[in-house]
């Protein structure tokens, strides 16, 4: 009996320990796989995270950038709704000629104050040394057509100030500063009559 029960006990234990065997090298299997799945939760984490306070920040710069643009807006607006209550009453009717007046028709342009084309002309300066301000009512000229400080009536536009210059504008040619690029580019180039009233004493 002794010894039936020792060798029936032998083929019994064995199973048992490739079980756990089994057992164990699975356990160890999903552990690796937690913590490979851990390791990539985090990571997508760390990437949700940075992927938003990105999108924030882009956010808050499109939105810093419509603020800007809508002041650009107000302020244009602001500044055409001021000139025009003058230039309406100014350019329905071709002014009074005085002695010295005379008229013709341009080609007119819109130029704006400021730009990165001016290159070292770019100062904020008129030819006569005027600040570059549209509320000025200025217009270049060709100085030896049409004196410096000359006033020049413009079809449709009223009075300017004859106190700038341009390399294109000689002649026939007007160039009016405007309150901005966009005014500027929807004027175009067109064709107006113009009254020119020289400073007393000028010469072209």
């Amino acid at each position: 009996m002794p010894d039936t029960s020792l060798s029936g006990g032998q083929p019994e234990s064995s199973p048992l320990h490739d079980q756990i065997a089994r057992l164990a090298a699975l356990a160890r299997r999903r552990t690796r796989q937690l913590r490979i799945l851990l390791v990539i939760s985090g990571a997508l984490l760390v990437l949700c995270v940075c992927f938003g306070i990105a999108g924030l920040t882009q956010l808050r710069q499109q939105l810093s950038s419509c603020r800007a643009r809508l002041l650009e807006s107000r302020q244009e607006s602001s500044a055409i709704a001021e000139a025009d209550g003058g230039t309406r009453r100014a350019a329905t009717s071709e002014p009074d000629s005085g002695p010295d007046a005379w008229s013709d028709h341009f080609v007119v342009t819109m130029y704006t104050a400021r730009s990165q084309a001016y290159g070292k002309t770019n100062d904020g300066l008129t030819s006569t040394m005027m600040k570059a301000d549209p509320t000025r009512r200025i217009v270049a000229v060709d100085p030896r057509f049409i004196p410096y400080h000359s006033k020049v009536w413009i079809e449709g536009l009223g009075w300017y100030n004859a106190e700038d210059c341009g390399g294109a504008i000689k002649g026939f040619r007007l160039d009016v500063m405007a309150n901005s690029y966009r005014e500027a580019m929807r004027f175009g180039r067109q064709h107006r009559r113009v009254v020119v009233l020289p400073r007393a004493g000028a010469r072209a």
